[in-house]
């Protein structure tokens, strides 16, 4: 999915650079610029994924999962900058150019065909990441807004994201275009290279966001948290669960520490296997949770 994205945007963008300086529009030169960005993202993303599924060693115990939500946020930082200050900047130069009288254009024959056939490209890349995400929502039971809310994948949202906005970005350019040569006004070119630049910058934003959360070391969703402490207190030797402790380290991996009371435990031979027997309780309730550590407490540390 991601391969095809980076070839399809390295050739999307080429096309509308073309048709930008043939037509003279900032909207499709916004839709170049967002095009690159895209391709730049789709880069990150391979780099994420390969950086990502490295071995745990020395100085880093926990592995290197936590590349891929660094990745992501790098991402987010260019789309704003390449892609929204960019199409803004532009749109701007264009607006003041129309107030002046200064604007100028070309043909916009091959402006059309350009958006034409990037906005199947980019339909069919939605329709793609779509069919990805229904496929973890069958496996995981659960909505599409609940899948897409609690998922960590930071490929796939970054996938769904950068694609519908690429498309309302698309809509944006032809529109503007459109309404250049029926009013003659060049004022809505540059509008919609301005749209362009907000939409951009939204997606910029929230990628960030969560990318963020993700580095600070986010838990685990609310749901799975449940399940490990039902776990937790599905065996009879536990008297109480003072606490649950989780993060991501990576999209598929959840570190899990967590302190009870144990009841009715009379060797270190009985505590080992009651610890044991709970860590394979979580992980059959919660498989995303590789690492699980589990510490008995003969009183209260703390209300988790």
């Amino acid at each position: 999915m991601v391969w095809a994205a980076l070839i399809g945007n390295a050739l999307i963008a080429l096309a509308k650079f073309v048709t930008a300086a043939i037509s003279g529009s900032v909207a499709l030169l916004a839709e170049g610029a967002h095009s690159v960005a895209d391709t730049f993202n789709q880069v990150f993303l391979l780099i994420s994924l390969s950086l990502g599924e490295k071995p745990p060693d020395e100085q880093h115990p926990y592995g290197h999962g936590k590349d891929r939500f660094f990745w992501a946020f790098v991402t987010a930082i260019m789309l704003f900058f390449l892609g929204a200050f960019f199409s803004i900047y532009e749109g701007t130069q264009k607006l003041l150019e129309a107030l002046r009288g200064e604007a100028v254009s070309g043909s916009h024959f091959w402006s059309y065909i350009a958006l034409g056939v990037a906005f199947a490209f980019e339909s069919y890349s939605l329709f793609v990441g779509i069919t990805e995400t229904r496929k973890g929502m069958e496996e995981e039971k659960k909505t599409f807004w609940q899948f897409f809310r609690t998922s960590k994948d930071p490929t796939l949202k970054t996938v769904l994201f950068e694609d519908t906005a690429a498309l309302l970005g698309l809509v944006f350019a032809l529109a503007g275009i459109y309404l250049v040569d029926v009013t003659g006004s060049h004022w809505w070119d540059g509008l919609a290279s301005i749209l362009i630049g907000i939409v951009l910058a939204a997606v910029a934003l929230m990628l960030a966001a969560q990318s963020r959360g993700l580095l600070l070391g986010a838990a685990a969703d609310r749901e799975e948290r449940k399940k490990i402490r039902k776990a937790l207190t599905s065996s009879d030797k536990v008297s109480k669960v003072i606490d649950v402790l989780t993060m991501h380290l990576s999209p598929e991996e959840i570190l899990v520490t967590s302190h009870v009371e144990l009841e009715d435990v009379e060797s270190a031979q009985e505590i080992e296997e009651t610890i044991d027997s709970l860590e394979r309780e979580i992980q059959k309730e919660v498989p995303e949770a590789k690492l699980i550590f589990i510490e008995p407490q003969s009183g209260d540390k703390r209300d988790g």
